[in-house]
Order: structure tokens, then C-alpha cells, then sequence
């Protein structure tokens, strides 16, 4: 599709990285050939001028001789001056065995390494070094406009021959501008919030899975870096839990560790680094410059269904584990191709992502295997020390020379992994290997027959120094330390005496990251401070609110900014929360909160509960307090305004990054940017929000439900009989479902359904099973295919590090809910309390932090209960218990009032175990179902 023979073909590229400045080149490569006229756009917010996070793209910034080759085929020369270090070879460290790779010697030229953006933090360089800069810059050269402005929304047309609309700016209320375009490229990486927003776009996106690492700037003493590290890349391979390998690339005075763990990383990574035996015995501990946690890709995405939109770079695939700037220049190629070759009985996106997933995904396949093969054999000592022995040979003899290649190419990514794999396999190398095996073992056990005829000796033995002083054994490669370089090491650690921030001990939930551990500094005193609240929503505002109330006679209170991108005053927004209000909420927030409960916003007091299984319900109320409904959106508009009215400075916009800083926190939104000595986060299970905290600190979100919500408007005459009472269901036929409820409102009831990872089918089973089609309005049935569905996510479990220097988290950001029956609304008001409470009492301090936590122990000491419930209720409804357990809760008015309180969430757990004995009532009457009980209803096919 182009713009006709005079009109030019307008090419939209989001993201300014490698793969967009790559699709760019091609694009114009291709225009030039074929004589067409173009129009390429990029977006990208982001300034490669800049150094630390704001301007890098989190990448360990390895090139191989491979790609710049590539590039040099393209008239592309990586300029001296961007380049940090030419790398001489590789070394590998597998527990006390080394082995020094070198280049191949058919093969010429050197991997070179640089930095993405423009160096660590705070780290000015006398000219412009960034690697993405270069390629940018060099993209604009070839005729591409770059749009310094982030994409904030994409609009698509209804019909093919239409352009696509990307509005683009620092606000989605206000954008910058839009543009049309006939082609959209997404080179968007992964460590944005972007891919969300395409995949929202409904055109079945499905970013890649992705795994999270670590990387940190370390710059060592110029000694050490000299004489232990050159100009070679070390990659280690301990025998330890959390890391499957670590990388240390020589970068100039600096020197890039990359962390690969066997799942996410988890926080504290660096000091577990630091404390393996290899590492502590050679280099001292180092004060990382600059880091990040940057997500790699491990799988492909599911690609979109236009033939007008096509990904590239980590958006869509990646090499596995090496080469995401290699496999961004195949990708941008191969799309560029797709696009421009145009062949007439297929589509560009089919002939694109048939070529790449040949070219990269299904080598992928090879490249997992390879990893781990390699992982089996580094965790076995003979296997390493007999693979390193091989390779240790003579660089003339075949299996030295085969091996090494093999290692080279695997580490490097210079050759395909499917031609590694077959490599591997050789059958000449097999016969050889197997043969030096069999000659290896013989003459292992003629060594113990020999040792053990031996007669015993005394042997004096000085003990060993963490292996440096071991004996090396014939050919074996001193890689490591001399005896020179381990003095070097000992007073380069005795000049070292603490680890900052980022080597805190290991923070296991719930104790709390002090900020003396941070090296930030300490102050009790809040006069004229800066806190930003991110999130307008309960949690947030009660924050507010309370600590305007408790610091306003203060001489020079603290300035407290809110941050909401929604427009909550509006009321125009849809939130997925139910809105059920369940005491003591208005006892909270009149006492504690200080603000009426605003009975007003009430739509429908709920007097009790039904519980439904397929077969049989229970009702459920008695002497308590009802719990009330209402719009959620209008309740958090009236908490928004009261915190407006306690003097909040109300600042209408999202938050889109952070900085971490020795005396604060940088905090960039869609309209202004703002230094804070404290931000507290209230964002609730933003995914953007989600995604900033977990790249710049140990934060990671917590365990989530997701929850699909609906509505149907029955009429006024249906919900007048519909009555008072909220319906839950506990349904053994899905099995995806956890519990679904049916809650009346004003004028409409609001269905959901939650489960682990719930899905629409699942909804439209729910609304079509005779147990849920008996409790709905008659009538309902016409409006079941004409519904929509709003899907959403609530915590079970608090998330990793919510306390930490100068960053606390409440509310559902902090997890600090029921596992089970959530009350998010009052878990959120009552955290915004307490940590206004701990700032206002205790200032900056770690005091505050003790404090606050202190204040939620009760929160957190009901979550194992909770759990428990959890998990009892799952295994009870999926063995077709449940029915047993409500005919007996008829006539066990103890059980029936735990069920009651369970479901309506108005007494904590504990207290419900303790007073009621619901654990052993449980259990005991399971047992005595379990004899007689039918078999479960089938699962749904979902």
C-alpha cells in the first residue's frame, strides 16, 4: 500500500533503537532501488545524549564481529569514538576451572563493546559515545524525521485502505500531535510499557515472554582492571541457586556486569555475586556507577493480524540469550524486504514472520539446547575439568581447535546455533571425544590403584587462600591471580569496608531496606519537603490526606504533590473494582481519615450473602452491619477532591519514569518533572508504573487474580425484586474460575469472575450456567451476546520490597490485602493512613520505615490464614465438597457464621480460626465427606 506514484509511502517506526534506525536505513535502501518516494517518521521520547537510565536502552552493548560486518556490508562504520573497548577473547570460569577463548584463526577483526545511551549515571564523557545515538543520528542522515516524543496512542482504521493514526506527545489527555501513516513498524523493545498498549489495541498482539536480569556499571581500581580483567570478556558459571551465569564486559575505565538468573532475579542479586568464592577472591567489591534491571526476551511474540503492521527487534524476537542488536538489523531487514519486495500472492506480515521465525525463532530451538547442555556439564566437576583438559591441548590438534571454535561461536553468537549444534555432533569429533573419555578414565582409576599400593606419607600442606594457592595442574591456564594480583585484590577489599544501595544484604519480606543501608542521608525534620504520591486512587489520597491533616500547623509543612493520570473528577473512567463498601469503612474514615463517609455515593445497601455451588446455596446473614455499594469511580472522585481541599497540589498526569538519586528521587510525568525527597506509591497494579519500579529497584509486584467484570441493566422492576443480597459462587465445572459474584447496584447488577488467569470464555461459561441463570433477572438473556467485558487484576500476596529508600508502596501496589475476600478499597485507606501516620512521627528516617511496617503487622499476619482459606476452598470445590459443607453449615451455626464473615470479610482471618476452630471444623467434615461424596462435575473445556 503506498500513497499512489506521487504520493510518498508514509512509514510510521515506533521506538528510536537500533531496530527502528535499522528498519529506517532499509527503507530508504529499498525506496532507492525501486525509485518509490518515502516518508519515514520516528518516535521516541527518549534522549540517547543522556547519560544513566533516561537515556540508555538497557543493553550489555556486545558487538560482534558478525554484526559489524553486516553493518559494514551497509556502508555503516562504527566511528572510534563510540567504541568503549575491543575485546581480545573470552574467558569462561566454571567453579575453580578457567579456559581463555580467542578468536578463530581464519577469522578477522575484534568484538567491540559500547554503551547505548551516553554512559553511567553522572558520567560525562568529553564527546557524544552512545552506540544508539550513532545509529539514530545516521537514520536522520538517510532521510528519516525523528518525533522526540513518546507514542501515547494508536489509532486504527476500519478499513484497509485507510491511514493509521499515532498520536504522540508527553500527555494521552493532551497529545503533542498525530500522524498518518500506510505501514506501522514497532521497534518498542520490551522494557516500555508500550507493548500493552498495542496488545489493547485488539489486533492479537501477544508481546514475548520475558525474563528479568540484572546489570550495573562497576568501575574497579585501574590496577585490577588492568591486570585481572584486560580486554577480555569473563563469564562465570557458579554452581549457585539464583545465577546461571554473569558477565563482566570491559568498557573503558568501566566494566558492564550483566546477571542471568534462572528465573527473574531476584533483589540482593549483587551482594550474592559478590559473596561467590570466585568472585570474592579475586575482585574487590565495587559501588555500582549506574543500574537497572532490563527484561530479555526468551520467546517470540504472538505477531498482530494486519498486514500494515509489523514488529521488529526485541518486540517481536531475539536471539536466545545473545545478539538482540544482530537480530533487530536480520529483523528490520527482513521486514523492510516484506514490505517493499511486495509479492502478489501474499501478504508482507506473512512473508515477513514465515522468514524470521526460520531465521531466528526456530535457531532459538538449537540455542536452548546448546545452554542447557552446557549447564549440565558446568555443574559436573570431572565433566569440566575433562572438557577444559581437550580444550587445553594444542591449538593444532583437532579436538582443541573444535571445541574452541564451538565455544567461541556459542558465546560470541558469530555463527548460527543450528550450525554450532550440528558442529557439536560431528562424527568425527564424537569418535575422539569418546575415545579421549575412555583414555581419561583408565587412567583415573590406574591413578587410585597406584595411591592406594602407595604407602602413607606425611604430606605439610599450607591450607589454601579460596583456591588461589592450589596446585595447577600440567597445562592447566593460570587465568585468574598471580601472587602479585592477590595482594592487589586484599587492600583494594581493605579499602572497601561497605557495600551501598545496591549490595544490601539479602531483603527477605517483609523486613524493611533502611536507608542508612542506602547511604542516604537521614532526616527526622519534614520542613519544606517534597512528597509525591503516584496514584489518585484510595490508598493515595487517604495519604494525602492524612498527612496534610497531621503536618498543617507545622511551620513549614512539607509540599505534597498527587499525581493521577485519570480523569477521576470527571467520573468518565471504568473501574474493574466492584465498589462494595464493608464495614468498618465508615467508621475508618470518619475517626481515623477524618472525611464523612460519603453515603450519598451509596447505591444499595447489602444485607447478606447467597453462596452457590452447582447443587446447593446458603444464605448467609444475621446481627451485623451491611456492606454497601456504590460506583467506584464516583468514590474515588469524592476522596480525590477531599484531598484537593487538604491542600494537595493535584498534578492531572501519569507518571512515565523515575530516577534514583543519593538525595531523592527524579520523577518525570506527562507534564512536568519534579525532585522528591519521598514518593509514595499508590499506582495500584499499573503495568507502566509496575515496570519503572522493578528496572530501577529491587520492587517486584505482587502475586495477582486476575478478574473479568461485566454489567447488565435488567430495569428498574428486575432489580427492585433482585433484593439486597450479594450472590457468590464456588463452581467445581470451571475449573479456570475461582469464585464468581453477581452484586446488585442502583440501576444495574456487576458481574465478575477471578481465577489465576481467567479469560472472556470463561465469563460467557459463568453467565450461562444453570446455577448462575437462576439467580439472574428473567429477561437477562437478551442481553448476554451485546455485554462488555472489562478485565482487570487484584493481589493475594504483598509484593517483594514495597519498603525502600525513600520509595514506600501502599495500597494494591503494596499487596497488603486479603489473599482471599480483599477489601482492597479498605486495605488501601488503611495503609494511606498508617504510612501518613509513620512519616509524619518519624520523618525520612529508618525509624519511618520500622514504623510503618510495625503498623501493618496486623495486615500481614492475617495473609497466611488467608492463604490457607484459599487454598482449602480450591481443593474443596474441585473434589465436589462444597455442597456437603453448606448443607452442614444449615445446621452448625458456628460454621455458618465463619462462612459469613469469610465471605463478607468483615472479621480477619485470624479471627475467624481462632474464634470459630474453622480449620479443624473444616478438615474434620472434609473427612467425613470424603467417603461419600459423588465425583466432582467436569471441568469446562475453556
Amino acid at each position: 500500500m503506498g500513497g499512489g506514484s506521487s504520493q510518498p509511502w508514509r512509514l510510521g517506526i515506533i521506538g528510536g533503537g537500533p531496530a527502528g534506525s535499522f528498519f529506517a536505513h532499509f527503507a530508504r535502501r529499498w525506496a532507492d532501488r525501486l525509485r518509490i518516494p518515502i516518508s519515514s517518521t520516528i518516535f521516541d521520547g527518549k534522549s540517547f545524549q543522556k547519560s544513566g537510565p533516561s537515556g540508555c536502552n538497557l543493553c550489555a552493548g556486545v558487538i560482534a564481529r558478525s554484526l559489524q560486518q553486516r553493518l559494514e556490508e551497509e556502508g555503516i562504520f562504527l566511528p572510534a569514538k563510540r567504541i568503549m573497548s575491543w575485546i581480545d577473547g573470552y574467558v569462561l570460569h566454571v567453579q575453580s576451572e578457567s579456559l581463555r577463548l580467542t578468536s578463530p584463526p581464519d577469522r578477522g577483526g575484534k568484538v567491540a563493546t559500547v554503551f547505548r545511551g551516553n554512559g553511567p549515571r553522572y558520567v560525562r564523557f568529553p564527546e557524544i559515545v552512545s552506540f544508539d545515538d550513532f545509529l539514530l543520528t545516521w537514520a536522520q542522515d538517510v532521510g528519516a524525521k525523528v518525533i522526540p516524543h513518546p507514542v501515547q496512542a494508536v489509532r486504527w482504521p476500519q478499513k484497509e485502505t485507510e491511514p493509521i493514526i499515532v498520536q504522540y506527545g508527553t500527555s494521552t489527555s493532551s497529545p503533542a500531535g498525530e500522524e498518518e501513516v500506510e505501514w506501522l513498524i514497532g521497534a518498542f523493545g520490551v522494557n516500555t510499557a508500550l507493548g500493552q498498549k498495542i496488545q489493547n489495541l485488539g489486533l492479537g498482539y501477544v508481546p514475548p515472554r520475558t525474563r528479568l536480569t540484572f546489570q550495573a556499571e562497576l568501575k574497579f581500581p585501574e590496577e585490577i582492571r588492568q591486570k585481572i580483567i584486560g580486554n577480555d570478556i569473563h563469564i562465570f558459571f557458579p554452581r549457585h541457586r539464583l545465577i546461571r551465569y554473569a558477565t563482566l564486559i570491559p568498557k573503558g575505565p568501566f566494566t558492564t556486569l550483566t546477571i542471568i538468573g534462572w528465573k527473574d532475579v531476584q533483589p540482593g542479586i549483587l551482594q550474592e555475586f559478590f559473596q561467590l568464592p570466585e568472585i570474592r577472591s579475586v575482585f574487590p567489591l565495587a559501588e555500582p556507577s549506574c543500574f537497572c534491571y532490563p527484561r530479555i526476551v526468551v520467546s517470540a511474540c504472538h505477531p498482530p493480524r494486519s498486514s500494515r503492521f509489523l514488529l521488529v527487534g526485541d518486540a517481536a524476537f531475539c536471539r536466545y540469550y545473545k545478539n538482540g542488536l544482530e537480530s533487530a538489523f536480520l529483523s528490520a531487514k527482513l521486514a523492510a524486504e516484506a514490505i517493499f519486495s511486495r509479492l502478489p500472492d501474499k501478504g508482507p506480515s506473512q512473508v515477513y514472520y514465515r522468514r524470521a521465525r526460520q531465521l531466528i525463532v526456530k535457531d532459538n530451538f538449537y540455542g536452548r539446547i546448546l545452554f542447557r547442555l552446557n549447564d549440565f556439564i558446568a555443574s559436573f566437576r570431572p565433566l569440566t575439568y575433562f572438557h577444559f583438559s581437550l580444550a587445553k591441548r594444542p591449538a593444532n590438534t583437532f579436538l582443541s581447535r573444535k571445541l574452541r571454535e564451538i565455544l567461541w561461536d556459542m558465546f560470541t553468537g558469530e555463527k548460527p546455533y543450528r550450525q554450532i549444534f550440528k558442529a557439536c555432533f560431528e562424527p568425527r569429533l564424537q569418535w575422539e571425544l569418546i575415545m579421549s573419555l575412555v583414555t581419561w578414565i583408565t587412567n583415573m582409576r590406574k591413578k587410585k590403584t597406584l595411591a592406594a599400593a602407595s604407602p602413607p606419607r606425611e604430606v605439610h600442606k599450607l591450607p589454601p587462600l579460596d583456591g588461589l594457592n592450589e596446585t595447577n595442574s600440567p597445562g592447566k591456564e593460570i587465568v585468574l591471580l598471580s601472587p602479585a594480583q592477590a595482594d592487589l585484590t586484599t587492600k583494594a577489599n581493605s579499602e572497601v569496608p561497605t557495600i551501598s544501595f545496591a549490595l544490601g544484604q539479602k531483603n527477605n519480606l517483609p523486613r524493611p531496606r533502611s536507608i542508612k543501608m542506602a547511604n542516604i542521608q537521614e532526616t527526622s525534620s519534614l520542613d519544606k519537603k517534597t512528597i509525591v504520591v503516584i496514584g489518585g486512587g484510595p490508598a493515595g489520597t487517604s495519604f494525602a490526606i492524612k498527612l496534610s491533616q497531621l503536618v498543617r500547623n507545622r511551620p513549614h509543612p512539607p509540599r505534597i504533590y498527587l499525581y493521577e493520570g485519570k480523569p477521576l473528577e470527571k467520573k468518565s473512567h471504568y473501574n474493574q473494582c466492584l465498589g462494595v463498601l464493608s464495614p468498618p469503612l465508615p467508621e475508618l474514615m470518619e475517626k481515623e481519615l477524618g472525611v464523612p463517609f460519603p453515603w450519598f455515593l451509596v447505591q444499595k445497601s447489602i444485607l447478606g450473602y447467597y453462596l452457590h455451588t452447582e447443587k446447593t446455596t446458603l444464605r448467609l446473614d444475621g446481627l451485623h452491619e451491611p456492606s454497601y455499594a456504590c460506583r467506584r469511580v464516583e468514590f474515588d472522585s469524592y476522596l480525590f477532591q477531599k484531598a484537593r481541599e487538604e491542600g494537595a497540589s493535584v498534578v492531572q498526569a501519569r507518571v512515565v519514569d523515575l530516577d534514583l538519586l543519593s538525595d531523592g528521587v527524579m520523577v518525570y510525568s506527562e507534564s512536568n518533572n519534579i525532585k522528591a525527597d519521598l514518593v509514595v506509591g499508590a499506582f495500584g497494579l499499573d503495568e507502566g508504573m509496575i515496570k519503572v519500579m522493578e528496572r530501577l529497584t529491587p520492587y517486584r509486584q505482587p502475586d495477582c487474580l486476575s478478574s473479568i467484570v461485566t454489567k447488565i441493566h435488567p430495569g428498574e422492576e428486575a432489580m427492585a425484586s433482585f433484593g439486597q443480597y450479594l450472590h457468590a459462587f464456588l463452581l467445581a465445572s470451571l475449573h479456570q474460575v475461582e469464585f464468581g459474584a453477581i452484586t446488585p447496584k442502583g440501576n444495574h447488577l456487576s458481574l465478575n469472575i477471578a481465577g489465576k488467569e481467567v479469560r472472556a470464555t470463561a465469563m460467557d461459561m459463568f453467565l450461562r450456567l444453570p446455577t448462575v441463570r437462576k439467580v439472574l433477572p428473567e429477561g437477562s438473556e437478551q442481553f448476554l451476546d451485546s455485554l462488555a467485558y472489562y478485565k482487570g487484576r487484584f493481589p493475594t500476596g504483598p509484593s517483594r520490597h514495597f519498603l525502600l529508600p525513600r520509595i514506600m508502596m501502599i495500597g494494591d501496589a503494596a499487596g497488603l490485602n486479603r489473599p482471599f475476600k480483599g477489601k482492597g478499597i479498605n486495605s488501601a485507606i488503611l495503609t494511606g493512613i498508617r504510612a501518613a501516620e509513620a512519616v509524619a512521627a518519624h520523618g525520612l528516617t529508618a525509624n519511618m520505615v520500622k514504623a510503618f511496617q510495625a503498623k501493618c503487622a496486623d495486615l500481614m499476619a492475617d495473609i497466611p490464614y488467608g492463604r490457607r482459606l484459599r487454598w482449602l476452598t480450591i481443593i474443596f470445590t474441585r473434589l465436589g465438597l462444597m455442597d456437603g459443607i453448606l448443607a452442614e453449615a444449615e445446621n452448625e451455626p458456628a460454621l455458618k457464621r465463619a462462612l459469613f464473615h469469610i465471605v463478607s470479610g468483615q472479621k480477619p482471618y485470624r479471627t475467624i480460626w481462632q474464634e470459630e476452630r474453622t480449620l479443624h471444623r473444616l478438615i474434620h467434615l472434609a473427612f467425613s465427606l470424603i467417603a461419600r461424596h459423588p465425583a466432582p462435575p467436569t471441568p469446562a473445556n475453556l
